[in-house]
């Protein structure tokens, strides 16, 4: 794995275009919690 990389977007719609579905995996923070979501492995 690589170090995460920060994505900003205005909208959720930016947010997928930056994504690549199967490759990417994404960190999600928000209000002092966070998720993550791995690609299929």
């Amino acid at each position: 794995m690589i170090e995460p990389e920060k994505i900003e977007a205005k909208s959720p719609e930016e947010n997928t275009e930056k994504i690549e579905a199967g490759t990417d995996g994404i960190i999600i923070e928000h209000k002092g919690r966070s998720a993550t979501y791995l690609p299929q492995v």
